[in-house]
């Protein structure tokens, strides 16, 4: 059949509406699968999508969320175990690349800045550990062979609750009396003692002064008072970390 007689025939089945009908059905047919294809994908990508999620959050910002926010506390309060573990865990998994720039630049930031200052606060505890016993030896006269502490300690009742030395408290900034008092507002029963070299002194009003002293002179020391700025510093930078991070938490 030559080609001419091909065309006659097909002018002549369009002409009758069956190549039309055909060709209506293979059109819609066709649509048909280019919207479904296009349903499908965008199902795909958003399962992927969930599935990165949930693995960056499960892997990466979830574990960061927690230790950026027990890490703020202890900053806050100026008091704890000041740990960064948890984050080099997670600067060292593959999926930590796939964090943005911007925000794994101020982690990254913020741990070489928390570094520096785990040196300051070892030698700030050094310091006040001397400028304790230095002042507790010339002013409760005790001999050098003789322990050279001061501690403040609170009970309920008959029951120890909690114990104050004098180098833990000037580090914080206060003297061990004003943490305790704090601590006993609302506690029925509540009292404080001192011990002094393992003993009790009965000159109290002796031993808050001694304290005050420590006190004054930790807060002019410069390294305590580098200590305090950076310390504020990086509570300031780890809650903004954390603002960012609760974007990807939920």
């Amino acid at each position: 059949m030559g080609i001419s007689s091909i065309g006659t025939a097909l002018a002549w089945l369009w002409n009758a509406g069956a190549l039309q009908l055909l060709f209506s059905f293979l059109t819609g047919s066709f649509a048909t699968y280019l919207v479904q294809a296009r349903l499908q994908d965008r199902i795909e990508k958003r399962r992927t999508k969930r599935e990165n999620f949930l693995e960056m959050r499960d892997a990466i910002y979830g574990p960061l969320f927690k230790a950026m926010n027990r890490i703020h506390g202890v900053l806050e309060v100026s008091y704890g175990e000041l740990e960064v573990e948890e984050i080099e865990k997670v600067m060292a998994e593959y999926l930590y690349f796939m964090v943005g720039e911007e925000l794994r630049k101020t982690i990254e930031t913020f741990y070489n800045r928390f570094q520096r200052y785990s040196i300051i606060e070892r030698a700030a505890e050094g310091i006040a550990g001397k400028i304790s016993t230095d002042i507790i030896r010339e002013n409760l006269g005790l001999e050098r062979q003789i322990d050279t502490t001061v501690s403040y300690r609170l009970f309920v009742g008959s029951a120890p609750v909690k114990i104050v030395d004098l180098p833990l408290a000037i580090l914080l900034g206060k003297t061990p009396k004003e943490i305790l008092e704090k601590e006993c507002v609302g506690l029925k029963g509540a009292w404080i003692d001192i011990v002094v070299g393992g003993y009790g002194y009965s000159d109290t009003e002796k031993v808050h002064s001694v304290c005050q002293m420590a006190l004054e002179k930790m807060k002019k020391n410069p390294m305590f008072q580098e200590r305090e700025a950076e310390r504020k510093l990086l509570a300031e930078q780890a809650q903004k970390i954390i603002d960012h991070l609760k974007v990807f938490i939920g």
